[in-house]
């Protein structure tokens, strides 16, 4: 190539021509832009390739964004929808517990303050009886307060089952009222509910440990029923005389609606020729005469009813917690007042009799909490 371009040089000086002809590009330039033009054109065509490549990239970049905002966009709608329609919820859900919870405090408030009354009134009922039954006031004899048809009669079914006839009242607004909206009330309403039928389960508490002759069907010789009074006399009511009772103890007033007896109402309608006297026979024979020596299943009804009492009087002191309805009824049978109080006989210890109605009772709590998990949320709940 330098022969080739020095040849050329000298041609045009032989031919005497003053213009010679210049070379294009000098040899050695050629041969430092060749590979500088030729990296150019690699790099040109890497960067249209890169460039190209990166557009397309960017492209499919894009759409995949756009998809995915609009996947995010629904479901930003959907969590907004979600939440209008819980927002929606949550206001129905506070507009109906607001009325009602307006509602239930209208209906039972009152009743929960007149209960108050007529537990703590059969409460000490069931002292009053024992404390007469030490001083032979009760039974059959010539001392008895309660062998006739009198006013300690007539006064001792008039208390003990006021607590039973708020429980029907209860019993009856329970269609006009939600319930569980209101955990205290609830137990206080499952509280009376045992209370009431506990007159109903004399055959329960006579085959508790330690057990009780107890044959009221049987279909012995008379004398015999006379002479054993503790195994043949009937000590509890059935379910259609407690119902037919409870129906006798409403009365129906034009500004109260329906309320309980008075006791002098109670009087006026036991009397043998009074209205209800039909209906309210079986308590009174039930009562009269009683004594724990002929009546030892009865004696337990009782101690089972003081319990009761004991933990709904509890449910007006604090808040109901899982724990206190049992821890309660745990504290009252070992106050060593209590054995004083319900003693049946002089220097004759009750604790046994008192272990037995413990039994009976918490055994009922353990129902109770069940119910209330069936029938409540986050709400208070009561166990054994």
């Amino acid at each position: 190539m330098a022969g080739c371009l020095w040849g050329t040089e000298a041609a045009a000086q032989a031919s005497g021509s003053n213009n010679p002809t210049p070379l294009t590009t000098p040899w050695w330039i050629a041969l430092l832009l060749g590979p500088v033009v030729v990296s150019a054109i690699v790099s040109g065509i890497i960067g249209y390739f890169t460039s190209r490549h990166i557009e397309q990239v960017r492209g499919k970049l894009q759409r995949e964004v756009e998809q995915v905002r609009g996947v995010l966009q629904q479901e930003v709608e959907a969590r907004k929808a979600d939440l209008v329609d819980r927002n929606s919820d949550r206001a129905a859900r506070r507009d109906y517990e607001y009325e009602a919870r307006k509602r239930l405090y209208a209906e039972i408030e009152p009743l929960v303050f007149q209960l108050h009354d007529a537990v703590e009134e059969a409460y000490y009922r069931v002292i009053s009886l024992a404390r007469s039954s030490r001083s032979g006031n009760l039974g059959v004899g010539a001392q008895s307060w309660i062998n006739t048809e009198d006013y300690y009669l007539y006064s001792t079914c008039h208390r003990l089952t006021q607590p039973v006839v708020m429980y029907r009242l209860l019993q009856r607004r329970m269609t006009f009222v939600d319930l569980t909206l209101d955990a205290s009330i609830r137990v206080r309403y499952y509280l009376l509910k045992y209370y009431a039928y506990s007159f109903t389960d004399d055959f329960v508490l006579a085959r508790a440990e330690p057990g009780l002759r107890y044959d009221p069907n049987a279909n012995d010789p008379s004398s015999r029923r006379e002479e054993e009074i503790a195994v043949y006399k009937h000590q509890g009511l059935m379910v259609g005389e407690v119902d037919k009772m409870l129906d006798a103890m409403l009365v129906k007033d034009d500004e109260a609606g329906l309320r309980p007896m008075t006791l002098g109402e109670f009087e006026s309608a036991a009397i043998p020729s009074g209205k209800h006297r039909a209906s309210l026979e079986p308590l009174l024979d039930l009562l009269i005469a009683f004594s724990s020596e002929t009546q030892p299943v009865l004696a337990r009804i009782l101690l089972v009813q003081a319990c009761y009492c004991r933990l709904i009087l509890a449910t007006y002191s604090g808040a109901i917690t899982a724990e206190s309805l049992g821890k309660g009824l745990d504290e009252f049978l070992a106050d060593p007042e209590t054995a004083r109080q319900f003693a049946w006989r002089a220097g004759e210890p009750v604790e046994a009799e008192l272990a037995v109605a413990g039994r009976y009772v918490r055994e009922r709590l353990g129902w109770i909490s069940k119910l209330l998990e069936q029938t409540s949320g986050p709400t208070a709940s009561v166990q054994q």
